[in-house]
């Protein structure tokens, strides 16, 4: 999935996704960023993302927070 969303990045945006700054992440939190930034049409990465957009996803639960305490999160920013 991720390589997938690798090319739509680089499709969309004209050049490839700077993973050199998600580096130590887990996949699941750069796939997620990374799709955010396609849903967006922005190519920011601003902050590492708390809002797992694929809770199904092999071990998303494990390295991502809940749904719920990220949305709490946001809101108290």
């Amino acid at each position: 999935m991720l390589e997938l969303l690798l090319l739509q990045f680089e499709q969309q945006f004209g050049y490839p996704f700077p993973l050199r700054e998600c580096e130590d992440w887990a996949e699941i939190e750069v796939i997620n960023l990374v799709y955010d930034c396609l849903q967006k049409n922005d190519p920011t990465i601003r902050t590492r993302p708390t809002v797992n957009k694929f809770p199904t996803a092999p071990r998303s639960k494990a390295v991502m927070k809940s749904d719920i305490d990220a949305e709490e999160e946001y809101k108290n920013k």
